[in-house]
């Protein structure tokens, strides 16, 4: 039986909260937001495929390119090859060509989902169906994502925009270096613990932990914040260059400015 009805009578987090516990498997359809319409395939109360009912084609890669990841001519070339298999991912494309890793696309695919479900609890307007029958992937398009998380995720970022607003009034803003962080001098087993986290730590973590001394220890999205604010680089380019959402990437400016890391240029 589907689900369907009214955002603004049942909201998107009451939704996702009933594909969980259900383990729903299915297509949900989002429409009529005000931005391209959306179907998300579900398996097991999990997100595994995203697609713009209307956008173009090469959003990724469109993407890859403004993160530095992708020269335009190898976009390009990917494209062509595009045209004349339309069923085969650019991303798959890309992978064959030898332009990206698996691992890249996976991140930026990821990234993208992210980006846009979170960024839909923030709205109320538009309608949902939900088809509970085996939607059409013969495999996920990217890492699963829990519906659980995607639920948690955009209450966060409704709950914390209103904040990080106040300090990063816009995605064109530009930030500078006040103060770097002092670098500890790590002995081998602190080194090997630290590098041993990098690799098993998602691209953007939430927080920063605890050091020894009590003080908070800059996040890893932090520390990549710091590493491309220039002075120049408006807070988009930072995120695009990030590689992570402009969620991720405001809030961590949001922090080192507080902390004094960061001040507004222009």
């Amino acid at each position: 039986m589907a689900l369907e009805g009214n955002l603004a009578e049942r909201g998107l987090a009451e939704l996702m909260q009933q594909l969980a516990t259900g383990h729903r498997t299915g297509l949900l359809e989002l429409s009529g937001m005000g931005t391209p319409d959306l179907q998300v395939s579900f398996l097991s109360g999990r997100a595994v495929r995203l697609e713009y009912a209307s956008r173009p084609a090469d959003v990724l890669g469109q993407r890859l390119v403004a993160a530095g990841a992708l020269e335009p001519r190898q976009l390009r070339a990917a494209l062509k090859v595009q045209r004349s298999s339309p069923q085969t991912p650019l991303g798959e494309v890309l992978i064959t060509q030898g332009s990206i890793e698996r691992e890249t696309r996976d991140i930026f695919l990821r990234l993208q989902v992210r980006e846009r479900l979170g960024g839909l609890f923030e709205q109320s307007a538009g309608r949902f169906k939900f088809n509970p029958k085996p939607p059409n992937f013969t495999k996920p398009a990217i890492n699963p994502i829990p519906a659980e998380l995607i639920l948690s995720e955009g209450i966060r970022r409704a709950d914390e925009w209103p904040l990080i607003r106040t300090r990063v009034a816009s995605n064109n803003a530009v930030f500078r270096v006040v103060q770097r962080p002092e670098a500890p001098e790590d002995d081998e087993a602190t080194a090997l613990a630290r590098a041993l986290d990098e690799a098993f730590t998602e691209a953007v973590d939430e927080e920063g932990g605890v050091g020894p001394d009590g003080k908070r220890q800059l996040s890893r999205a932090e520390r990549k914040v710091l590493e491309l604010v220039d002075g120049k680089r408006t807070v988009a380019e930072v995120a695009r260059l990030g590689w992570m959402g402009t969620f991720d990437a405001c809030k961590a400016i949001y922090n080192l400015n507080q902390s004094g890391h960061l001040e507004l240029a222009k």
